[in-house]
């Protein structure tokens, strides 16, 4: 079973940093899913994830909340995402979002088909 989170989200603005340009978490997106990375600490690991759900656009400086497929399970260690945990959202080295983990659980492996509830 593949891990699953809901995200709490700050987009860092421009000026902070962040993007100039909008991220669409809504899964398949004509360009395809929008895959960050997410990591727990400054020095945390980097951890691949899909968007699968969450508001048509977050520009930078929104706030919104999103889901996420934990993709690499079991081959990256995804424990860390725990509700309470504060993350980081990375393109790159490029801190993009701050937030929190809202809540997690696992449904099915096939991120792409669906995401369970």
């Amino acid at each position: 079973m593949l891990p699953y989170c809901e995200l709490r989200l700050h987009m860092l603005s421009t000026a902070e940093g962040g993007r100039t340009t909008p991220i669409y978490p809504n899964g398949a997106q004509k360009e395809g899913f929008y895959m960050p990375h997410v990591r727990t600490s400054p020095d945390g690991e980097y951890l691949g994830v899909a968007l699968l759900r969450g508001p048509h656009e977050l520009w930078p400086g929104m706030d919104g909340e999103v889901v996420v497929a934990c993709i690499y399970h079991p081959n990256v260690d995804y424990s860390s995402l725990t509700p309470g945990a504060a993350v980081e959202v990375l393109e790159g080295r490029t801190i993009i979002a701050r937030g929190v983990v809202l809540r997690r659980w696992e449904g099915g492996d096939d991120w792409r088909s669906g995401m369970p509830t």
